[in-house]
């Protein structure tokens, strides 16, 4: 399904922007070639790519994802979180573009603001995706 749409996306207009959101881990083939996908898509449209990666302190990663309001087709439960966040690690690309924020204490707004800004900052030295992206932290 994935490879589907990346090949939609693949021939769309070159100034179209996509946000496209995971949380990747390090130990997984299949999540290694999903970011794969994602670099090759932005190096065949020759676009610029900038990882933005969310984190938040453990407490409030298990508060969330037991929230009533959470999405019921996403992890719900605080204890298989927890065995993930024991074993498993969020793929950082490598590259001078990428942005670490942690949102723990963060509204969504003021994430959101300080994302667009992280991207005017670095709008003007940013070039086309590499396979640099694939190098991981």
């Amino acid at each position: 399904m994935r490879d589907a749409a990346y090949a939609v996306l693949r021939d769309r207009p070159a100034g179209e922007i996509f946000v496209i959101t995971n949380a990747l881990t390090t130990r997984s083939d299949r999540e290694l070639h999903s970011w794969r996908l994602v670099v090759e898509l932005a190096m065949a449209r020759a676009v610029p790519l900038v990882p933005v990666i969310l984190t938040a302190e453990r407490d409030e990663l298990l508060r969330r994802v037991a929230s009533p309001d959470r999405n019921p087709r996403k992890l719900t439960d605080p204890a298989t979180l927890s065995g993930y966040l024991e074993k498993l690690h969020i793929q950082h690309p490598l590259v001078p573009e990428t942005l670490v924020l942690d949102v723990t204490d963060l509204e969504p707004q003021r994430a959101t603001t300080v994302i667009q800004t992280h991207l005017s900052d670095v709008g003007a030295s940013l070039r086309p995706a590499t396979v640099a992206h694939l190098t991981l932290q």
